[in-house]
């Protein structure tokens, strides 16, 4: 990710470039058998009422089931690139120091490291697909985002329970080793 993109993403809130075009293809096939399903019944249900036959209500809450899980998946997968913000009141550099200090502690391999950004993997849990955090790092702020790395050519992107849990985990670290680091500069004192 360039330093260019890494301003874009930070003032847009999301992800943008290729970190956020990274994994969507995979992400879009994962929604085309729901998206096949609600267009099979959106015809026959078309069928039947063009014929004046009785609709089966079964049908019509199958449809309306996987047309919500449709919108739902598509909404996911917008806003799967969305920036979780911490305000550490600390340089980049020390931000950076701090956030790979985390990631070591939280046991997860980190990919890449440059001057803004640090990327890393969270090992799987239950056999869920692998989730990939990007972490972006500004004066007096970190950025995160965490979305699932996909291993096949197609996934679902409704996953996002263990996102978040990601999410306030790193947050949470990140907090305690603030605390930790103001301590210890208020004993000094």
């Amino acid at each position: 990710m360039s330093e260019r993109e890494i301003y874009d993403s930070i003032r847009a809130e999301k992800l943008v470039g290729r970190e956020a075009w990274d994994d969507i293809t995979s992400a879009g096939l994962g929604l085309f058998p729901i998206l096949c399903v609600w267009g099979m019944l959106f015809l026959s249900l078309g069928f039947d009422v063009v014929k004046n036959r009785p609709i089966s209500w079964g049908w019509v809450v199958i449809f309306m089931s996987s047309g919500i899980l449709l919108f739902y998946g598509s909404y996911k997968l917008i806003y799967e690139n969305k920036l979780s913000a911490i305000k550490t009141n600390l340089d980049a550099s020390t931000n950076k120091a701090l956030t790979k200090k985390v990631i070591e502690k939280l046991q997860w391999t980190i990919i890449e490291i440059k001057k803004y950004i640090i990327v890393a993997e969270a090992e799987k849990e239950w056999g869920a697909t692998t989730e990939k955090i990007v972490v972006l790092m500004a004066d007096n702020y970190i950025y995160i985002n965490v979305k699932y790395k996909s291993g096949s050519k197609a996934r679902l992107p409704f996953l996002t329970g263990f996102s978040e849990k990601k999410i306030k985990e790193i947050k949470k670290e990140i907090d305690d080793a603030l605390n930790d680091s103001t301590k210890a500069n208020e004993e000094k004192i």
